[in-house]
């Protein structure tokens, strides 16, 4: 059975006209604590540290939903489809007159 709620893996998927992301709140927590941006290389120790420690799953979850709804997650995720060859996107060229 699949995992729902907390621990829910993360999900993207287009259902009709929609593009729907889910993720459970500790599954997001985990996937951060466990990130290569908050585990960077100590040369001191010889190993990897951890960084961060989410202490509060929901309100990080809260903090990082504002995030995602800033313009540059959406024109980031876009560009790196662009950058890993989505075959929905041709070459245009024409001058944007917004």
């Amino acid at each position: 059975m699949a995992k729902r709620g907390k621990n829910r893996p993360l999900t993207v998927e287009v259902k009709g006209n929609e593009l729907v992301i889910k993720i459970g709140i500790n599954t997001l927590a985990w996937a951060f604590e466990r990130s290569e941006y908050n585990n960077p290389w100590d040369e001191d120790v010889a190993d990897f540290i951890q960084t961060w420690k989410v202490e509060d799953p929901e309100q990080f979850a809260q903090d990082v939903s504002h995030e995602m709804l800033n313009e540059q997650f959406v024109d980031q995720a876009c560009q790196d489809a662009l950058n890993e060859g989505s075959v929905a996107i041709e070459k245009y060229g024409k001058k944007y007159e917004g």
